[in-house]
């Protein structure tokens, strides 16, 4: 099988028809469903579904707190592993990403060697070592999209755990050393200065990931924009706005229906400050009232 080397090649993938010359698609996620629901593992669940719907193999790798065996289950057509690793505490967790690999390598190893991709997708590496990449590196290319901002912010938000406030990135990583020590319950902000290196060392481990990448997928520009501003290059960078599923019936039964002269918002995802659902509810209580 030719394995797909450029940008032309690969971040389009998803949006072909049925080929004659099926892909072998391999999904690395930090969560999946039904242990965890959020929209990465959503989106992961919708695109591989997609994916063997239009003719290719799919199958998703994530590290699993509830299974025994790696020995894959199928879903709608789609090979799901979960490695055992039992429960993680959130520094446990944090720690994992600065590590070697352990059990994790050892089974992304197994499932590598079974399924034979043609293209790995890292949806999400949160909790999982950087070596799971580094079997990749010249021997299957990789795609990454950016959920959030995790390669460049420990806590994946750009939201501080100290101030609760909107954070541009690492500032000589002082700053991620206050927002570290807040989110384990420390309040010795004098301390920062001393986390500061371990913080810096995680972007060095995952800044390659990202320049490595055959294409970076970017689901907004402003994702994209945030990255770059806190120094990521993204030479391989692609912007492909996520989308809802919604079967054609669906779409036909909502358009059938009357279009009253109303502004009808919809907010789909957790209730959470980062959000910024409270700032959605105060733009929307400002709009003058609309005729009827």
């Amino acid at each position: 099988m030719h394995h797909p080397t450029s940008i032309e090649q690969c971040p389009l993938y998803l949006y072909l028809p049925p080929l004659s010359l099926a892909m072998k698609i391999l999904h690395l996620v930090h969560q999946y469903l039904p242990e965890h629901v959020g929209g990465t593992e959503l989106c992961t669940q919708m695109l591989a579904r997609q994916q063997v719907a239009a003719g290719h193999e799919a199958a998703v790798f994530f590290p699993s707190t509830q299974r025994t065996s790696l020995e894959p289950t199928t879903e709608a057509g789609v090979r799901v592993y979960g490695a055992p690793i039992g429960q993680r505490s959130g520094n446990q967790v944090f720690a994992q990403t600065m590590r070697g690999g352990g059990d994790l390598l050892a089974a992304w190893r197994h499932v590598l060697a079974r399924e034979q991709p043609d293209l790995v997708h890292i949806q999400h590496l949160m909790g999982l070592p950087p070596a799971l990449v580094g079997e990749l590196h010249g021997r299957i290319p990789y795609l990454v999209t950016l959920h959030d901002y995790w390669y460049g912010c420990a806590n994946a938000q750009l939201f501080t755990n100290d101030g609760q406030e909107n954070c541009h990135g690492p500032r000589y990583f002082i700053n991620c050393g206050r927002c570290a020590l807040a989110r384990a319950g420390v309040r010795q902000t004098w301390l920062a200065p001393a986390v500061a290196p371990l913080l810096a060392y995680r972007q060095k481990l995952l800044r390659p990931i990202l320049t490595g990448a055959a294409a970076v997928i970017s689901p907004t520009r402003f994702v994209q924009n945030m990255y770059r501003q806190m120094g990521f290059p993204l030479p391989h960078a692609a912007h492909i706005p996520h989308g809802i599923e919604i079967s054609p019936a669906q779409l036909a039964e909502a358009q059938s229906q009357p279009q009253p002269n109303q502004l009808h918002l919809v907010y789909s995802g957790g209730l959470a400050p980062q959000k910024g659902l409270h700032t959605l509810v105060q733009a929307f209580n400002s709009l003058p009232p609309r005729p009827r």
